[in-house]
């Protein structure tokens, strides 16, 4: 397998564990998409947008590992599904 760039998000402030969480996804549109409703979403419960702006980011991966590549993109494939859902109902 070659390797496999995927886009994520790195959530440390915001219903975090302490080690902080990311979420990856196979394209930069459906990063940034799900990056901005995040964002949009710990603003509206309190936080403030320079902490929000700050403590989630955006991140990318490069994959080379068979068994984790296959792992991470199964993942990212669900990501991009319950984005699409969102983004449905939002609609």
């Amino acid at each position: 397998m070659s390797q496999k760039t995927l886009f994520g998000i790195q959530n440390v402030c915001f219903y975090a564990s302490p080690d902080g969480e990311a979420r990856y996804y196979l394209t930069r549109k459906s990063r940034d998409v799900a990056l901005a409703a995040l964002r949009d979403l710990a603003v509206s419960r309190g936080l403030a947008a320079s902490a929000a702006t700050v403590g989630i980011y955006p991140v990318k991966r490069v994959v080379r590992d068979v068994s984790l590549a296959e792992t991470l993109i199964e993942a990212a494939a669900e990501n991009e599904r319950e984005l699409a859902a969102c983004v449905e109902v939002a609609s």
